[in-house]
Order: structure tokens, then sequence, then C-alpha cells
């Protein structure tokens, strides 16, 4: 029994050198993914070291720190996207300010020429004889009527 579990001690001792290996001789460029990396292989050596934890292909850990990075990369992708969303949203608001005080001063400027036409229509009515001299007067009265 004792042979056994030497022999599994020995096993798991040998997959721990070469995931200790694997991890001191992988390097990336980006101080991110290494502490992904950094991350999963501590893990893992934490979990080999229990004794009665089965030995861990290197490929499974390869994979699992690729899954690690993956999701790394998709969380930061998710920030950016967030922060475009802010910034268009910004803008989209800015933009909606601009048109509403645009429109307001439109109604405006349309109550004025409004209140405009009717007041030259309104003086024309009370001037009768004037407007039946004038041809040009008659052509503006049935024009605003």
């Amino acid at each position: 029994m004792k042979l056994i579990h030497r022999r599994g001690l020995s096993e798991l001792q040998r997959n721990r050198t070469g995931v200790t290996g694997l991890f001191q001789t992988y390097t990336m460029p980006s101080s991110g993914i290494l502490e992904t990396e950094t991350k999963v292989l501590q893990e893992t050596l934490a979990g080999q070291q229990n004794p009665d934890c089965q030995p861990m292909d290197t490929n499974w850990i390869q994979e699992k720190v690729w899954l690690s990075q993956e999701v790394d990369k998709l969380r930061v992708m998710f920030l950016e996207m967030k922060n475009e969303k802010a910034k268009l949203m910004v803008k989209f608001q800015s933009h909606r300010n601009i048109l509403e005080e645009n429109l307001r001063r439109s109604d405006e400027e349309l109550k004025k020429l409004d209140d405009t036409v009717q007041h030259i229509y309104e003086t024309l009515l009370s001037i009768p004889d004037v407007v039946k001299g004038c041809k040009e007067l008659q052509g503006l009265l049935q024009f605003l009527s």
C-alpha cells in the first residue's frame, strides 16, 4: 500500500514540477494575461498539493488558462462597449437638447409670423375704403383670407 502511495506521490510531484516549470517559463507580453495565467496555475498547484488529488494533464491546465484569458478579454470588451455606449448617450443627449432648442425657437418665430399676418389681415379689414381703391391691397386681402 505504501508503495502505491509513494508512486502516486512521486507522479504527483513530477506533475507538480511540470506545472511549476510551465508556470515559470510561460511568459506573455501583457501583464493582464500573465496575471490570469498566474492565478490559474496557482489554483492548479494548490489543488495538486492535496495528496488525494489526481495528477492533472498540462493540456487541461493550458486550456483553463486560455479560457480564463478569453473571459478576461470578454470582460474588457464589455467594459469598452459600456464606455462607448455612455459616450454615445452623452452625444445623443447633447444633440437632442440642441434640436429641442431649435424647435422651441422655430415655434416662437412661427408664432410671431402668424401674429404679423393676422395683424395685417385685421388692418386691411378695418380700412375697406382704402382697400377698394387699390388692386394690390385687394389681392393681398384675398390672399390672406
